[in-house]
């Protein structure tokens, strides 16, 4: 009897440890890693208005997002088997030291710069007349920032590496184009005065967890804009700039006729400059396989992700874009022996 007692409290004991090393383990993993998966793919007739223009297309036009939520121990034990699931640092997502809410407001702001920036695009291309001026605002620094030392929150980036900027989208890519270690010169315009830093890269990691060269700041958009007409894009909750090339697609297509979809379901993604050039995304195998499942035929992605998203792809075109006329170039193609065979 006294055995059998001691026999069943260790067992209770054994229990009441595995237990608690899950909640632990749990808690360290959420709070150290977050899961990347597919998320969800939206028809861009759905979320874009363009004033005046009734033009529908028979195909459609997708913009794919990804989901991401704090890492599990069953988020672990999905990204072992299935390849489009995968484990992130949560630094990737939101910085450390960030407040969620500010870092939020900032995402929502690129958002809202990719679109107007797609809609100046896609506009141009048209014929339009637009004005656009954009800067790119240091909006705070993060821990251990190596240029906390020469420029200030409020600053202006004019340049990087005497290279003019006019997006914040351009000042961050055009930082990462150094290696991590390499001298980046930062011209910035603070009250009016214009001078350059000389900062030293130092290392940051993406949304995928890869590690990149940056200055350690947040940056953030400025926009004033003038349209010949009215348009609108609601993206709902979804924040970044990772969907500038697709709201540029999607306006360029309400603007004539002409059926860029050619009858097709089209997913992409990328983000877009001014002078429409296309620029790399995170989350690159989520989108395709989001875009799969969705049944789409085509996946446009960045020049810079091509071979990622080739590696994803299965049963569905994965075509380079470096700019918005090299998109807007394959469309046409498409569409015109679309509208031949019909």
């Amino acid at each position: 009897m006294v055995a059998d007692r001691h026999s069943r409290t260790g067992r209770q004991l054994l229990v009441l440890l595995l237990v608690l090393a899950f909640v632990i383990s749990e808690r360290i993993l959420a709070s150290t890693y977050w899961v990347m998966m597919p998320g969800v793919a939206i028809p861009l007739d759905q979320v874009v208005d363009v004033e005046g223009k009734a033009f529908r297309s028979e195909g459609d036009f997708y913009l794919v997002a990804v989901s991401t939520s704090r890492a599990s121990l069953s988020g672990l034990v999905r990204s072992w088997f299935d390849p489009s699931v995968e484990i992130i640092p949560a630094s990737s997502q939101i910085p450390a030291g960030m407040d969620l809410g500010e870092y939020r407001q900032i995402m929502d702001r690129m958002m809202h710069e990719s679109q107007i920036v797609a809609v100046a695009v896609a506009l141009g291309h048209a014929g339009y007349d637009v004005t656009l001026r954009s800067e790119a605002r240091i909006e705070a620094f993060l821990p251990d920032s190596p240029a906390a030392s020469q420029l200030r929150v409020g600053d202006v980036i004019v340049a990087v590496d005497g290279e003019k900027i006019e997006t914040a989208e351009q000042a961050v890519r055009k930082i990462q184009d150094r290696a991590i270690g390499d001298m980046v010169t930062v011209s910035v315009d603070r009250g009016g005065q214009l001078f350059d830093a000389e900062i030293k890269t130092s290392s940051i990691t993406d949304s995928e967890g890869k590690k990149k060269p940056g200055i350690r700041v947040l940056i953030g958009p400025r926009l004033e804009y003038d349209l010949p007409f009215e348009v609108t894009i609601d993206s709902g909750d979804i924040g970044g700039s990772s969907a500038g090339l697709m709201f540029a697609l999607e306006v360029r297509d309400r603007l004539d006729e002409l059926d860029l979809t050619g009858g097709r379901l089209v997913c992409g993604t990328g983000t877009i400059d001014i002078d429409g050039r296309v620029g790399p995304v995170g989350g690159v195998k989520q989108k395709v396989a989001t875009a799969i499942a969705q049944g789409a035929e085509v996946f446009l992605c960045p020049q810079d992700n091509y071979e990622e998203a080739l590696s994803a792809a299965d049963g569905i075109a994965i075509v380079s874009i470096d700019r918005f006329q090299t998109a807007y170039d394959f469309l046409v193609r498409g569409a015109g022996r679309s509208q031949l065979e019909q």
